[in-house]
């Protein structure tokens, strides 16, 4: 018992000292996802009832928005969206430490638009060079920045029911979807040429 204590002690010393470093980076990404005023602390509690194979820490996440704030529990202040970045910002500050095989992001782009969201869209594909990243979104920022496979998601109403369907695009039809993001479901001319610039840049 004496050993197992000394070893969660050690452990817990690392996770600490450790602790303002990933904080820190986790802030730097926040800057680059516009949540500039996004600040992240770890409150780790030290405790033998905690006690599991990873040592006896309980870890939670305190997130303030905006300069000012206090520090409150993320699930008690972020928004779907804010969430999304949050966790996105995370990840991207611990890929290489850990090896995810699958991410997924869900309404990340919830009050989001812009600017906002083609950083988001950037983040996402420099993710997604060390895992396997689906992402759900309607805003054309984001789904102009993926290089691998896109798929459209859509409802056909049917005589006895609405089904969901999914079909993958090709490059041209990328472009066509993109444009109809961009124009409001009608795809113009306008819209197109504007479409391959953005997946061009």
């Amino acid at each position: 018992e004496i050993k197992l204590m000394n070893l969660c002690k050690k452990i817990s010393d690392v996770r600490k000292t450790n602790k303002p470093l990933i904080e820190n980076a986790i802030k730097q990404k926040f800057i680059t996802l516009d949540l500039e005023q996004a600040e992240i602390q770890f409150k780790i509690h030290s405790d033998p009832l905690f006690l599991c194979n990873s040592g006896y820490d309980k870890c939670e996440i305190f997130i303030r928005t905006n300069k000012g704030e206090d520090f409150k529990p993320l699930t008690y202040i972020a928004s779907g969206g804010e969430i999304s970045r949050i966790m996105l910002a995370i990840k991207l500050s611990l890929q290489d430490k850990f090896n995810f095989n699958s991410l997924v992001f869900d309404e990340v782009d919830v009050g989001i638009s812009g600017s906002t969201a083609s950083k988001i869209g950037v983040a996402l594909n420099e993710l997604s060079k060390f895992s396997q990243v689906l992402c759900v979104t309607h805003l054309p920022q984001i789904a102009s920045k993926t290089n691998d496979s896109h798929y459209k998601i859509f409802k056909v109403d049917t005589e006895h029911r609405i089904i969901a369907k999914v079909e993958e695009l090709d490059e041209d039809s990328k472009i066509n979807e993109i444009a109809r993001l961009l124009s409001n479901e009608e795809i113009t001319s306008d819209s197109i040429k504007q479409a391959t610039n953005m997946m061009k840049s």
